[in-house]
């Protein structure tokens, strides 16, 4: 079992054409993305836990589980929010009963930075089709940021997320996301516009069960909320 920090936005639609820009060329970072590859990730739904990530891997189940939001966040713009703590593990048992599979089905790009340093660094990836993850057991202090578009299974509904996730030590954790952010607001990133601070598995259980049906609602409502500041930006939800 790991720790991981994590801050995350959703768009409600494909990610909006200058923020994709900037984040996948090169001019504004000075080394290619990473990712880019299709993929699909299987999430088991589990209404009412919107403390679980769970994800279904080959034979294994994936699970993420929220511990606490740390409160001091982040305030480096336009990446402001709740930096959310996880504990990381892997489980050969069945998935729990009346956890429902969703496909998310598209591409991902990742950049990788080394946050040992007070400026963090980044790493060049090898290509643009390098592996997708790095080990959450790694205590090297390391921050990946992602982002993805995506659709909902069979449904059509096109999403995009962009987030920013620490690996290292629990002590490392928020500050790797900080150092992270910094160096990413010196390269003149354009404002999350339309973009909401969200979990995961709280988007998910957004779409309560419509998610089976035809039409899928394009602004899921979320139940629970990650911290006590209020976000910078889009609805929010209350954990419980």
């Amino acid at each position: 079992m790991a720790l991981t920090a994590e801050i995350r936005w959703f768009w409600p639609h494909g990610t909006p054409s200058a923020f994709a820009v900037w984040f996948r060329g090169s001019i504004h970072h000075g080394c290619m993305v990473g990712g880019g590859r299709s993929c699909t990730d299987t999430h088991l739904r589990w209404d009412g836990h919107p403390r679980w990530d769970i994800r279904r891997r080959g034979s294994t189940i994936s699970i993420k589980a929220f511990q606490s939001a740390l409160p001091e966040g982040c305030d480096v713009p336009p990446f402001e929010g709740d930096i959310s703590l996880w504990f990381d593990l892997i489980s050969k048992h069945d998935p729990p009963p009346g956890a429902v599979p969703v496909e998310l089905i598209g591409r991902r790009w990742r950049r990788l930075f080394d946050t040992a340093r007070r400026q963090a660094d980044e790493i060049r990836l090898a290509s643009p089709g390098s592996p997708d993850k790095i080990q959450a057991a790694d205590v090297s202090p390391r921050c990946e940021v992602d982002l993805a578009e995506f659709e909902v299974g069979d449904l059509g509904e096109r999403w995009a997320t962009f987030g920013l996730t620490a690996f290292g030590t629990s002590d490392s954790l928020a500050e790797s996301i900080r150092r992270t952010a910094m160096v990413l607001n010196e390269r003149r990133p354009p404002p999350l516009e339309d973009a909401f601070a969200m979990t995961l598995p709280q988007w998910l259980l957004g779409f309560g069960a419509s998610w089976r049906h035809d039409v899928a609602p394009r602004h899921p409502q979320p139940q629970v909320r990650l911290g006590q500041r209020p976000p910078p930006r889009g609805p929010r939800a209350e954990m419980t």
